[in-house]
């Protein structure tokens, strides 16, 4: 069996500031790691989102949904390598304000020159 942990964790206002909650620190992933390595599993991956965006809700609309795979019909799993099923709402409204799959590209293409650049100010290769 080959499990792909993907945990989402919500930041908003009634969590105090700088407190933790007891099930997002690394000894969570580690436990549930070890958990699904003793029944014969393995762990391929572990991800964190933290929900900061504007929305409250993790899960778009389907009508958002639906109107991502019709103007962009499977372009996005293309780009992004992900199905548009699976975007979070804020992912999903953001991409939805573009008119094409072009702009799209550019925008990713800039965000990794951006990200780029800062970790090379920073003295770290890639």
């Amino acid at each position: 069996m080959l499990f792909s942990v993907r945990r989402v964790r919500r930041t908003h206002s009634s969590l105090r500031k700088g407190s933790r909650n007891a099930e997002s620190g690394p000894a969570c992933h580690s436990e549930l790691a070890n958990y699904i390595q003793i029944h014969g599993g393995i762990v391929s991956s572990v991800l964190v989102l933290a929900n900061a965006g504007r929305l409250n809700n993790l899960i778009p609309s389907q009508s958002v949904i639906r109107k991502i795979q019709s103007r962009y019909d499977y372009e996005i799993e293309q780009i992004l390598g992900i199905h548009a099923a699976t975007l979070t709402a804020n992912e999903a409204n953001y991409l939805i304000g573009f008119r094409t799959t072009d702009k799209i590209r550019n925008r990713l293409a800039k965000a990794r020159e951006e990200t780029d650049r800062r970790i090379r100010s920073k003295g770290i290769a890639r």
